[in-house]
Formats: C-alpha cells, sequence, structure tokens
C-alpha cells in the first residue's frame, strides 16, 4: 500500500496514503479513509502499569461496540522491539458487523496503541493496514 508517515507523540507509524485526520484529543488521534468513512484507524496514548496483553484485557470490557461482541483474539506479539499485545474482535450483527485489530506496547508508564476498524466484509482486502503498521512502529520518545 502506498503510506504517509506519521509522527507524534512518541511514536511513529505508516498510515495509508491520502488518510485523512478526522478528530484529536489529548489522547488519540483518529484517521478515515475518505473513499470510505467506515474505515478508522485511531492512535491512542494512555497511562498505564500493565503489561500490553493485561492493558487489552482490562480495556476490553468498556469498547465502544455495538453487540453482539465477540473476541477473535488476543495474542501477544512484539511491536517496536518489545513486548506487546493484539486484540481481534468483532461487534455488531449482519450487514453492520464490524472488525477491529488492535495492537498495544506499554514503555515508560504509556501505553501506546492503535486500532483498524472496518466493515466484516472489507476485514480481508483492509488487514494489510494493520499489518503495515505493525511492521512499521516505532517509539520516537
Amino acid at each position: 500500500i502506498g503510506v504517509q508517515r506519521f509522527s507524534d507523540r512518541g511514536i511513529a507509524v505508516n498510515l495509508p496514503e491520502g488518510w485523512q485526520e478526522i478528530d484529536r484529543s489529548d489522547i488519540r488521534v483518529d484517521f478515515t479513509d475518505p473513499a470510505d468513512a467506515s474505515a478508522r484507524i485511531r492512535l491512542l496514548w494512555e497511562p498505564s502499569g500493565m503489561a500490553a496483553e493485561e492493558f487489552l484485557q482490562f480495556i476490553e470490557p468498556n469498547l465502544n461496540c455495538t453487540e453482539p461482541y465477540q473476541r477473535v483474539d488476543l495474542a501477544g506479539i512484539e511491536l517496536a522491539g518489545r513486548p506487546a499485545g493484539v486484540l481481534e474482535y468483532t461487534c455488531g450483527a449482519g450487514d453492520e458487523v464490524r472488525h477491529t485489530l488492535w495492537a498495544t506496547v506499554v514503555e515508560d508508564g504509556t501505553a501506546y496503541s492503535f486500532f483498524l476498524s472496518v466493515r466484516d466484509s472489507q476485514f480481508q482486502d483492509r488487514r494489510v493496514i494493520f499489518d503495515e503498521m505493525v511492521a512499521s512502529f516505532q517509539l520516537a520518545g
């Protein structure tokens, strides 16, 4: 995929070329595909004293998710050369099912996270976006 580099708040990561920032707060930055606003990426920075997989388990019950929620997987990975976790889940029913991959690494008391959320019908085609984010993610602090 074509990429654009995001570098801010202690991280650097490749995002899809042309995707646009749509919202920003103290703890997050959101991007969307201008050709399909249902496809979203969120970058997050939150205080955490937990390990990455523990952090993902902690936030899981509080996800903003249309029922039914279904965890697909929670696995350990390496992100920027550090232990990390990935939570994969789906939300919703019928044509409205969303598929999300959420990765987190915790460093010096901060959970650095990103997620890709797309319609389930687009997940296989768009997974390459998440894979590029994992491969390109760096802590820039």
